[in-house]
């Protein structure tokens, strides 16, 4: 009677369409057995619907391995392999796993006339960045701090944001915080109604401090 193929699945080898043809012979032999047992006992053991579902399981696996490289494709050199199965041409990009953040944004009145004071610290994994003072309008004050002209939003360049929520925390009242990602940038306005206030004219009375829970691609 047939028998399975002595080598095993895993190492056999991965040319295009020897898996069926390996099978199929196999499977050749297995019916012709099986006729044989058919013949002597009187039963049908190898009935046309279960050869067909096995075929068809044979094709599905085929055309799994069909995307397989074969070493033709990669020389028989096994760092040539690792190196395709690893190229995007090869698998989809991995989705991005945001990582989750918070940090404590502080605002106070820069020394400098109609600047900010303004210091980043951390919470929980959070970025931190030293105090910078005069931090001015229309300017990019230091790496990480942009004021607009109108001293409306303060944006903070950290580069690799996904989304923010801001929450003021205290030493002013009254005022609600509109937040921002702008191409990876975290961007704060502060509002009393629909309209931003000037933030240097708000910390010239106040310091305030805002917390910041935000997700980062890294």
């Amino acid at each position: 009677m047939a028998r399975f193929p002595s080598a095993p699945i895993g190492h056999m080898p991965l040319e295009k369409g020897i898996f069926s043809k390996v099978w199929s012979r196999w499977f050749s032999k297995l019916g012709d057995s099986i006729g044989e047992i058919e013949e002597e006992q009187g039963l049908e053991l190898f009935t046309p619907s279960r050869s067909a579902d096995i075929e068809r399981r044979i094709a599905e696996l085929e055309a799994r391995l069909e995307s397989l490289p074969t070493p033709k494709d990669w020389g028989g050199n096994i760092r040539n392999l690792e190196a395709m199965l690893a190229s995007e041409a090869f698998k989809e990009r991995p989705a991005v796993k945001p990582e989750p953040r918070s940090s404590y944004l502080t605002i106070a009145d820069g020394t400098d006339a109609d600047t900010l004071k303004c210091t980043l610290t951390s919470v929980w994994n959070g970025a931190i960045i030293a105090e910078t003072d005069n931090v001015a309008k229309n300017a990019t004050t230091g790496t990480y701090w942009t004021l607009n002209a109108g001293g409306t939003r303060l944006t903070i360049e950290l580069g690799n944001v996904l989304d923010c929520t801001a929450k003021i925390q205290g030493g002013t009242t009254g005022y609600y915080c509109l937040e921002g990602v702008t191409g990876g940038d975290i961007t704060i306005d502060l509002r009393a109604d629909v309209t931003s206030v000037d933030l240097t004219a708000l910390a010239d009375a106040n310091t305030f401090l805002l917390k910041l829970d935000y997700k980062t691609t890294i």
